[in-house]
Order: structure tokens, then C-alpha cells, then sequence
């Protein structure tokens, strides 16, 4: 949640934050060109907790494009560049650097538009932000049913795609927002996930002709870039084409997270969309919070037992009991198949070690990429490596 200078907000409104918003960090906002870049430059003093930092400037740019962000760092026009792994590991051999977030950053997933099975409530307030869902919810939909959620997740070959698409630098995932490091986590999904959700397309095919579509079925897929995952959009069409060979054809749309997709999922009206997910690292209660219980715009899967589930949440203090019931949600979500779960990344940038010496970020800073205060400038004669 962003925090503003009340003095400022009651002189000058939201328009002051688009001039000269007030900050306590060590960079101060110089200027903007809308989808073009932002400009900050090092503060007048040192700062409080982090001192002087190393640049003058520091300007970000918006490059859509990976190949153009690649040429821009080969023509030295961008230090520090985000590029799929191929784009990386091409880069090193040109003798620039990666550098790797210092853990997971995010998780990567497919996500079931339209599993609003949640009802409204108005006494308690269960499922009644954002007009609620009553009404939303489409049985139509092929994945409202379970076994085709199952299905679908055993017609991806996650091998292939951790190989070809992300290189080997990537960790299983099991379970949406958990993590081993974190309360409520279960060793056993592990074991377990082989049998559920491993690669098996005739096991597949049988599991869509029980819910009724032996000859498979059509929807849709949304297909954007995302900040952090530069492979989204390579890994969606992998996905596309491994559930076509299982009977499933999705219809790719091309489009725009912030125009379209936050706003259909938002209003809850993503039914037959299947969209990429790419979930920043943190606390399970918030993950749950936002993305299980209507407290957020996505609406990924909701039911009544999830709410109750996350309402006994609320009241218990002791953290033993708390681990407990964070791993009995998660048992839930997991045999519920409420998402195509995939990998666990860091994010990884590829920089000028003439420039740059390191950049140690933990991977996601309130929805963005962070902690740019870090960024050190190599002041040898030769590259830092």
C-alpha cells in the first residue's frame, strides 16, 4: 500500500505526485515522459539509512520489446536490461553480466478465469467486495469442474518447459503462495504431485471424457508482457500448444494487463480465459487474502469453504495452530487444482560490468522491481565480475 505526505495531498491533491511527489528515499523524481521513461536523480544529502548513492542519475526506460532491450545494451544505451534466459545467456558470452534476485521472486502459473464459487453474504461480508459474486459464476465454463482443472494440469510437460524455456534456473512449484521457507508448508505435496498433476496425456484425455468433453473443448488465453517474467509470453504459447494436443483449443488474445485483464478480473468477468499468473513472494495470509478471499482484484478460485477457512485464520494468535490451519488451506487449494502451478524464479538482469559492479535485490518491491538504491557502480579499470 503506497503512503503520501498528507501536506502535500491536502496542497496540491493527486495532481503534486504527478510534478513533485514528496519521498523520504535516496533518489528524488526529476521528470517524466509518459511510456517513455522516468528520470530520478541522487538526493541533495545523504541519506538517512543508505547513504550517498552511486549515481547522479538514475533513469528508467519502457522498452516493450526484448530484442530492442537487447540491442540497447549491446549500443550501451541501457546498462541494465531485462531479457529472457536465451537473451541472458547470450549476453554473458558477450561478456556482460547476469545478475540473479537473491531468492525466489515470484511464481509462475496459469490461471482458471471464472472460479467464482464463492457466495455472497452481506451480514459478514463474505465475497461482497467489488459487487460480489453471486451471479458470476458460470457452470458452463469447462474448468468450474474439477477433474477438467486436473486434466489440464496433467497435459503439461513441465520438464520440457523447465528445460527449453527457462534453462534449468527455476524450482518446482506445487502450491499457489506457498513456499518451503514459509508457514503452512507441506513436504508431502512434493511426493504427492507426480500422481495429481504430473505429465500424462492419455491420463489427461480419460479425465475430460469423465467431465463430459471426450472430443476436448475451446476457450480463450489472454497473452501479455509482464515486468519480471520476461518468458511469459513464449511459455503461454508452449502451454497452448501442449493442451491442443490433448483436444483443449485456446483462442490467444493479445492484450493489456492494466487496460483489460485487471479490470475483467477485478469485476470477476474472466470466464473462459485462461491468463498467466506471476504472484510476487509474500506472506501466505496476504496470498490467501488477496487472491482466495476477495480482498484483491484477481479472483482466482473462491469457495465458502476457503472463507471460512481464512475467517478462523483471523482469530488465531498461536503460531503452531496458525501453521496448521495455513497447511490445511493449502491441502485444499492443492486438491482442488485451482491453478496450472509451474516454477519458482528469480528475476535475472543482464548488465554492463563496465557500468554496473552489482545490484543484490531480493526479486519484488511493492509490485515492482526494487530496491534500485543498491545498484553499485564498478569504479575499476576493468570490468567487475
Amino acid at each position: 500500500m503506497p503512503m503520501f505526505s498528507k501536506a502535500q495531498w491536502d496542497k496540491e491533491g493527486e495532481m503534486g505526485y504527478e510534478t513533485h511527489p514528496a519521498g523520504t528515499g535516496p533518489y528524488v523524481f526529476k521528470e517524466r515522459q509518459l511510456d517513455r521513461y522516468i528520470l530520478f536523480e541522487r538526493a541533495p544529502t545523504p541519506h538517512w539509512k543508505d547513504g550517498t548513492v552511486d549515481w547522479k542519475e538514475l533513469q528508467m526506460t519502457w522498452t516493450i520489446e526484448e530484442p530492442t532491450r537487447f540491442a540497447q545494451l549491446l549500443a550501451g544505451e541501457t546498462h541494465l536490461t531485462e531479457i529472457n534466459k536465451d537473451l541472458v545467456d547470450e549476453a554473458v558470452r558477450k561478456g556482460y553480466k547476469m545478475i540473479a534476485s537473491q531468492g525466489t521472486a515470484q511464481q509462475i502459473c496459469l490461471l482458471f478465469g471464472g472460479l467464482y464459487f464463492g457466495t455472497e453474504d452481506p451480514k459478514t461480508g463474505r465475497y461482497t467486495e467489488s459487487g460480489g459474486t453471486h451471479g458470476k459464476l458460470d457452470p458452463t465454463v469447462p474448468w468450474t469442474k474439477k477433474e477438467v482443472r486436473q486434466a489440464m494440469n496433467k497435459a503439461i510437460n513441465r520438464d520440457e518447459i523447465f528445460k527449453v524455456i527457462y534453462k534449468g534456473r527455476a524450482t518446482p512449484m506445487y502450491v499457489h503462495g506457498y513456499y518451503p521457507d514459509l508457514p503452512g508448508w507441506d513436504p508431502t505435496w512434493e511426493k504427492r504431485f507426480p500422481e495429481m498433476y504430473g505429465y500424462d496425456p492419455a491420463a489427461a484425455k480419460r479425465l475430460l471424457a469423465q467431465a463430459g468433453y471426450p472430443k476436448g473443448f475451446k476457450a480463450k488465453m489472454w497473452l501479455f508482457p509482464f515486468a519480471g517474467a520476461p518468458e511469459l509470453i513464449a511459455l503461454v504459447e508452449a502451454i497452448q500448444v501442449q493442451l491442443r494436443e490433448v483436444g483443449i483449443e485456446l483462442e490467444s488474445e493479445d492484450t493489456d494487463v492494466v487496460a483489460t485483464v485487471l479490470p475483467r478480473t477485478r469485476d470477476r468477468k474472466a470466464n473462459w480465459y485462461l491468463r498467466a499468473g506471476v504472484p510476487s513472494k509474500k506472506a501466505v495470509e496476504a496470498q490467501i487474502a488477496g487472491f482466495n478471499t476477495g480482498k484483491g482484484s484477481p479472483h482466482m478460485f473462491e469457495t465458502d469453504e476457503l472463507y471460512a477457512m481464512w475467517e478462523q485464520l483471523l482469530q488465531i494468535v498461536d503460531p503452531k495452530a496458525n501453521d496448521e490451519l495455513l497447511r490445511k488451506i493449502g491441502n485444499y487449494k492443492f486438491e482442488n487444482f485451482e491453478t496450472i502451478p509451474l516454477f519458482g524464479v528469480p528475476i535475472e538482469v543482464a548488465v554492463d560490468p563496465k557500468i554496473i559492479k552489482d545490484w543484490p535485490f531480493s526479486g519484488w518491491d511493492g509490485g515492482d522491481m526494487g530496491h534500485t538504491f543498491l545498484i553499485s557502480a564498478c569504479k575499476q579499470e576493468t570490468p567487475c565480475q
